[in-house]
């Protein structure tokens, strides 16, 4: 199975201005989520769909620049996705979106999800969750979704079959906020020493 290993970071973020260079742990956040898909067995090909020139010309190596219509607030993920597979020269069997304000998924919990959605063939994708609360409550923590390349088509990048992947709740960190970011770093930090 080809996977596609696609890293969204467009230039403007409105809660947290230039979040993706941000200082986090010793290094720039997005390099976290870099650096577990490099390390990623399973992946085939690591790619950053991005508008942010910094972003460019710091990674190039793995950077695709996305179009302009796709750089505002409120364009969906699939829709970029979709954009990156089409205009890649490879084919792919399935597109594994990892948000870089996600710096503490591992490359195995990448490696775990593209597993699960080999082991079960009727799975349209392989997403990721945590618990939270008293009630044990399952939510989508947004640091994987792994989809087929043909789910792309359709609205949901969960597709009508969909598998879990709970993760620790300490890789499921979501950085959205100067709290989250300060979170993160020390959870980084024990995670490095």
């Amino acid at each position: 199975m080809r996977v596609l290993g696609l890293i969204p970071a467009r230039a403007n973020s409105e809660r947290l201005p230039g979040k993706h260079l941000l200082d986090c742990a010793g290094k720039p956040l997005i390099e976290w989520t870099i650096e577990a898909a490099t390390a990623a067995k399973m992946l085939s090909r690591v790619v950053n769909s991005t508008d942010c020139h910094e972003i460019i010309n710091r990674y190039n190596r793995y950077a695709v620049r996305r179009a302009e219509s796709l750089g505002g607030p409120h364009v969906p993920t699939i829709a970029v996705a979709r954009y990156v597979v089409r205009n890649l020269e490879d084919l792919y069997d399935a597109v594994c979106i990892l948000q870089p304000t996600s710096p503490l998924r591992t490359a195995d919990d990448i490696d775990e999800c593209i597993g699960r959605l080999l082991l079960n063939p009727w799975a349209d994708s392989v997403i990721s969750y945590s618990v939270s609360g008293s009630q044990y409550t399952l939510t989508t923590n947004g640091a994987i979704y792994l989809v087929r390349t043909e789910v792309l088509a359709g609205r949901s990048l969960m597709g009508r079959n969909w598998l879990p992947y709970i993760m620790p709740a300490s890789h499921a960190v979501d950085i959205d906020t100067a709290e989250d970011l300060a979170h993160a770093e020390i959870l980084l930090s024990h995670r490095t020493e």
